[in-house]
């Protein structure tokens, strides 16, 4: 492959590549810069990056910005985030779960609005409808939650994270990427016969422990991308992961 120069486009002699520190210098304008995202489109170009991104997921690439001196080509320097893979919530399923909720909330509301209007009637009984209020709340806040929440997953200064909003939800991470192992999926059977298959993504780092990045993703080329774009963009090697989803 050939490395060239981001500012004057010249190419660089191999002498001048740094390939574990990811960075070179170039002779013609003096520029110290970082390689990985050159690296990254020639091996976009390899048959095992051909993993289709799925619609509900977006790509965001930027190449570390390095320090433009001599001392950056023998040091890692500072960067901004490498990728972000930003993968939206909404699913057609809180189409009709939305309108569960509304019908829901309404009866709840006006049976409380009626109990409070009618003063005949004890403040022990408003207690009764609390339940309902409760599993209102929590249906409604899991329902806006799935179709304005997207879930991020960030490499950048060093660490891979997960994260999820707007709206606040369990399940962020952050893992130091050095400690990484692998990545891999698995297809996840319905708790019973109405359940739906749904497909996993996991971490596992070096030492052996394994930890759930995604979890109720719907389809398997969702969970295979995730994986595969994590693995060729942190240099790791995909290897054979018992139970994991088959490409």
């Amino acid at each position: 492959m050939k490395i060239r120069c981001e500012s004057c486009d010249r190419e660089i002699p191999s002498y001048d590549v740094n390939i574990k520190k990811l960075v070179a210098r170039c002779k013609g304008c003096q520029s110290v810069f970082n390689i990985s995202s050159q690296l990254v489109r020639v091996a976009a170009r390899s048959p095992v990056e051909l993993v289709p991104m799925p619609s509900s997921i977006q790509l965001i690439e930027a190449a570390p910005a390095m320090m433009r001196h001599d001392t950056a080509y023998r040091s890692p320097g500072k960067s901004v985030p490498e990728f972000q893979l930003v993968r939206r919530w909404f699913s057609a399923k809180y189409l009709p779960m939305g309108l569960f909720c509304a019908v829901w909330d309404a009866s709840v509301i006006a049976t409380y609005r009626d109990m409070l209007m009618n003063d005949s009637v004890p403040w022990m009984a408003l207690l009764f409808p609390i339940a309902h209020l409760a599993v209102g709340v929590g249906l409604t806040y899991a329902t806006v939650a799935g179709i304005f929440n997207r879930t991020t997953i960030a490499a950048g200064a060093g660490r891979l994270t997960v994260t999820h909003g707007p709206l606040p939800w369990k399940g962020n991470l952050s893992f130091d990427i050095n400690d990484i192992a692998q990545v891999y999926c698995e297809r996840k059977e319905p708790s019973d016969s109405e359940g739906t298959v749904s497909f996993e993504v996991s971490l596992q780092l070096k030492n052996n422990r394994s930890f759930m990045l995604l979890k109720g993703l719907p389809e398997p080329a969702q969970a295979l991308y995730i994986e595969h774009a994590i693995e060729s963009r942190l240099g790791i090697e995909d290897v054979p992961v018992r139970g994991e989803l088959p490409r």
